[in-house]
């Protein structure tokens, strides 16, 4: 254990603590950006790291306090900061040199909705209303509490973006992904009619929501969702891995999950190396401070017949 790399929590004094941080890719460089929830802060640093497992981070840049920041690289290099919490999701672009908001590049992607019943999914409905999985069929114009839409993430494939966020919030077992299609970051987007995309309800564990999508050396497409517990408290959750499966058309992103009871897909990749040890380990940190998770181990060893 002790010959292990060390892993350092990505915290200093003026960072905060972790809260739906932003992380994202680009050449030999990890970005984070952390989401400030003190509003006596005005700014969050822009954090980068060529080397993660060192704990050594270095400031490029800075942002205004945003929620729920999604940072996306596109082809072309320029980069995008999505967010949004409860409001409609927004996107600007940044300056990759000076590593700060480019003036007036600001875009609001989708309309703001006051009443329910503009809803066209009833997933979108229910928030902090039903707790238990029961008929609610009596109920549906009985939902009046507007959904949380939160989360954004971008996912592009075949010259095709889309923009997907969480609904209708995290206390809910139906916490979903909806995603919209557009022609470019900033749109225009239109909610595809497969949505939600990300959904679980009901069995051992429920909810799928607040996600984001990536690709792996295999060239595999993988879903990391958060998947809602609420013992220990209101907003518990584990962590759930699904693949990604895209429809028969390029353009097409289909449900990455199935629905209670559907048969379980057999997937087969090639990411491990033989005779290599892979480490994985979830730390927690809050207001009485940093606890480190248990360490797992997976040893890819020669396939014996």
């Amino acid at each position: 254990m002790s010959s292990l790399p060390g892993v350092k929590p990505l915290m200093t004094s003026d960072n905060g603590t972790y809260c739906a941080p932003a992380v994202a890719t680009s050449g030999d460089w990890l970005y984070f950006i952390n989401m400030i929830p003190r509003k006596t802060q005005a700014f969050a640093s822009i954090m980068r790291t060529r080397d993660p497992v060192s704990g050594e981070w270095q400031k490029c840049g800075q942002i205004r306090r945003v929620k729920d920041p999604a940072l996306f690289f596109d082809d072309d290099g320029r980069a995008w900061l999505y967010h949004g919490l409860g409001d409609p999701t927004s996107v600007f672009e940044l300056n990759t040199n000076s590593w700060t908001e480019i003036p007036g590049s600001e875009v609001r992607l989708r309309t703001k909705v006051t009443n329910t019943a503009d809803f066209a999914g009833g997933y979108e409905r229910g928030r902090r209303e039903i707790f238990a999985e029961t008929d609610t069929y009596g109920l549906l114009d009985n939902l009046k509490t507007l959904p949380c839409q939160e989360a954004a993430w971008m996912t592009k494939r075949a010259g095709r973006y889309y923009l997907q966020y969480a609904t209708p919030g995290t206390v809910s077992q139906w916490y979903c992904d909806v995603a919209l299609e557009g022609p470019s970051p900033t749109g225009p987007f239109k909610v595809v009619d497969y949505s939600p995309v990300s959904f679980k309800v009901g069995g051992f564990i429920g909810s799928a929501g607040h996600s984001c999508v990536f690709q792996d050396r295999a060239q595999q497409w993988w879903r990391v969702t958060t998947m809602w517990i609420g013992v220990h408290d209101l907003f518990e959750r584990r962590i759930g891995l699904f693949p990604v499966r895209f429809g028969i058309s390029a353009d097409a992103l289909y449900q990455c999950i199935q629905l209670q009871g559907a048969e379980t897909e057999r997937l087969t990749t090639h990411v491990l190396t033989r005779s290599l040890n892979y480490f994985w380990r979830i730390d927690a940190f809050n207001e009485n401070g940093f606890t480190s998770g248990h360490l797992y181990v997976l040893e890819a060893n020669e396939r014996k017949n």
